[in-house]
């Protein structure tokens, strides 16, 4: 066990700038896609693919480029679905898929073609496959323009390491890059919860990033 003493919890901001953004094949043609904005085919496009696949930090990115306000889905309500648009052209939804008021999402699709608008969403699924039952609603999500941010290829493994260490202002020797590349789970998600928690391992028990302390962190049933 690392340290008796654990470190406050403090925010921790990842750089999400689109020239952050790292682009490899499995996710070009969805960074291409929103930088295509405004010579888009339709008011809605939609982003797909994994947890921690880079969903939000290409609607953050999209919002700096066209001012888009931000909209959360634990906080949309049909009764005040004009307000919370306001008198905006851009909106971005994360989570799309975490709306469970069919009607609602309905409305706001509908809401942001009757405005003229563009509304960037993000899901895990293609917005076809989402379990929906409203006819009019699937009909809105299958006319969609939808892009897939596919499974992590290893350019893009190895440069998300890298750039998960370096938002967190740590150092770390391109062998704990190869040490690492070699072990974890090859997903977004495994990545980003392995750094954290080395991360909150070294600031506990005030030790650098090495080799030895990603053993006992992480693998402390390997040899």
């Amino acid at each position: 066990m690392i340290g008796a003493q654990f470190p406050l919890a403090l925010e921790f901001l990842p750089s999400h700038g689109r020239d952050d953004f790292l682009i490899t094949d499995c996710n070009a043609a969805a960074a291409a896609l929103v930088d295509a904005w405004p010579d888009w085919t339709g008011p809605h496009t939609v982003v797909y693919g994994p947890e921690g696949a880079g969903k939000t930090h290409l609607l953050s990115a999209w919002c700096e480029k066209s001012g888009a306000l931000p909209l959360k889905a634990e906080s949309l309500r049909v009764s005040d679905l004009d307000r919370t648009l306001g008198n905006g052209a851009a909106w971005t939804l994360d989570r799309l898929d975490a709306v469970q008021d069919e009607t609602l999402l309905f409305h706001l699709l509908n809401s942001v073609r009757e405005r003229g608008g563009y509304l960037l969403g993000a899901c895990r699924a293609a917005p076809a496959r989402l379990p929906y039952r409203l006819p009019d609603l699937t009909s809105r999500l299958a006319a969609a323009t939808a892009v897939e941010i596919q499974a992590p290829d290893d350019n893009l493994l190895g440069a998300l390491l890298i750039k998960l260490f370096d938002d967190r202002r740590l150092i770390v020797d391109p062998s704990v890059i190869g040490f690492l590349r070699l072990r974890l789970e090859r997903t977004f998600a495994a990545y980003r919860e392995a750094v954290q928690r080395i991360d909150r391992a070294g600031l506990a028990s005030r030790r650098k990033v090495t080799i030895p302390l990603i053993r006992e962190v992480l693998f402390d049933d390997l040899p």
